[in-house]
């Protein structure tokens, strides 16, 4: 299977010490990763890199083949925070990344609804993020990114804000969203549920200085629901899995 993207001996420091430490990984294209790890072992800085926000010091990130240099095409990141204007209506804020790729009016006023309607947030497109609930502004942010098309989506604990309720409601609005887009996706989370309920494969990385120590194949049918995947009979065992590797990187074992 051709990879979306590829990280090889990736390394990273900030003023002298090490955060990454000769990563290694493959995403399969139209694939959903998620990445977990000890707080602060340097998750989000790899998902950073995989964006071109942040440069490597040694190693090579790949996104379609190509070198990643800077910002690269056909990538598209949902941050943590939502990361929208807050001068901006929801329209607008979804609608950004397609006015900044300069399309045109017609083809932003085709698109943009359309996803707004995707994350169902019809009816709120001339509210501000002020006025409508975490949740709708994660679903605004998650409208964004899809709205440039992206192959590789990437995102940095979306739902982290967000109460155990809505979270549960976002990850079916995404599994339903991802199996009719089938987007590249890297997610980076803390909760090992949330990597179950929505994965292919869970990579679990290490203290910092962070590297791949294990990935955990989730072999539970789709599509999937976040109650139905909770009651199958693999739920239990992955996630023990999951657990005894996190213990592993906490205390610094590693293969």
């Amino acid at each position: 299977m051709t990879a979306a993207c590829e990280c090889r001996d990736v390394s990273k420091w900030f003023d002298g010490l090490s955060v990454l430490d000769h990563v290694d990984l493959e995403v399969p294209e139209g694939a959903f990763v998620t990445i977990i790890g000890p707080s602060g072992c340097g998750k989000t800085t790899l998902l950073r890199a995989m964006a071109g926000l942040t440069g490597v010091d040694a190693g090579e990130i790949k996104i379609g083949g190509r070198t990643v240099m800077g910002p690269p095409e056909g990538v598209a990141m949902v941050f943590q925070g939502s990361g929208l204007m807050p001068w901006k209506t929801i329209y607008d804020n979804v609608a950004f990344g397609l006015v900044v790729a300069g399309r045109s009016r017609r083809e932003i006023g085709q698109t943009v609804p359309r996803f707004i309607e995707k994350v169902n947030l019809t009816g709120y497109e001339r509210l501000y993020p002020y006025q409508v609930s975490g949740g709708m502004r994660q679903r605004a942010g998650l409208a964004r990114a899809l709205a440039v098309d992206p192959s590789v989506l990437l995102m940095d604990e979306p739902f982290a804000s967000v109460d155990a309720q809505t979270r549960e409601v976002l990850h079916d609005e995404l599994l339903t969203i991802w199996e009719r887009e089938r987007k590249s996706v890297v997610f980076v989370t803390h909760s090992i549920d949330e990597a179950i309920v929505l994965s292919d494969v869970v990579v679990v990385m290490s203290r910092r200085p962070a590297r791949v120590t294990g990935l955990i194949e989730v072999d539970i049918p789709r599509p999937r629901r976040e109650r139905t995947v909770r009651g199958h009979p693999r739920y239990a065992d992955i996630r023990e899995r999951c657990w005894e590797l996190l213990e592993e990187a906490r205390h610094g074992d590693q293969p």
